[in-house]
């Protein structure tokens, strides 16, 4: 999905590059870009149009200097208006840079933590009230239990080959619940059947 989505679609139109590597099959992006794909993606299931949410995009990047805009703590939305921060007032994204004083919406950055400069830090793909975050301090960014370097693929892996949850959480010495918030993250796959 992220060839067809980032790299011939969505990249293109969003930061007119790919923002992509290839390393054995495998797709990676940065972290920022990972969090403004998870941005654009909220926005759309707020039902705001593609076109809006790029026409935002490019006037955030210009105004704030940015290249990853949407990874700042400056985006604001109701589903239907897009507004942003900009020199302390609340603008229409619209390109009109009229200010706004309408209630705003803050749940796109319900799974993201910022930096004291409104960065993006930490992305939390099950809500920050699940163990599963995304960390680019951590296993290069991989998915890990929070506060481990644990890697949910790691997780899965060994839940895979026969192992228990239960066993899983006294091996690495987490709660049980983190090991169960990885397999779910995960999809929750069957462990392996013995012949």
């Amino acid at each position: 999905m992220l060839n067809q989505v980032w790299d011939e679609r969505l990249g293109k139109d969003l930061i007119g590059d790919t923002f992509s590597i290839t390393i054995d099959d495998h797709k990676f992006v940065n972290f920022h870009t990972l969090i403004e794909l998870y941005v654009y993606f909220e926005l759309r299931d707020m039902k705001v149009s593609a076109q809006k949410i790029i026409k935002t995009r490019n006037a955030m990047r210009k105004d704030l200097l940015n290249d990853h805009p949407f990874a700042m703590a400056k985006l604001l939305s109701n589903g239907k208006k897009i507004w942003y921060e900009f020199k302390d007032c609340i603008v229409d994204a619209d390109g009109s840079r009229q200010t706004n004083f309408e209630r705003m919406v803050r749940d796109y950055a319900k799974k993201i933590d910022f930096n004291g400069n409104d960065l993006a830090v930490r992305y939390w793909p099950m809500g920050k009230e699940h163990r599963v975050v995304v960390d680019p301090l951590h296993q290069f960014g991989m998915p890990t239990i929070a506060d481990t370097n644990i890697n949910t693929h790691t997780l899965r892996g060994m839940f895979r080959s026969g192992e228990s949850p239960e066993v899983l959480a006294e091996m690495f010495d987490i709660p049980l619940n983190a090991v169960k918030d990885a397999l779910t993250f995960h999809g929750r796959e069957q462990p392996a059947k013995a012949a």
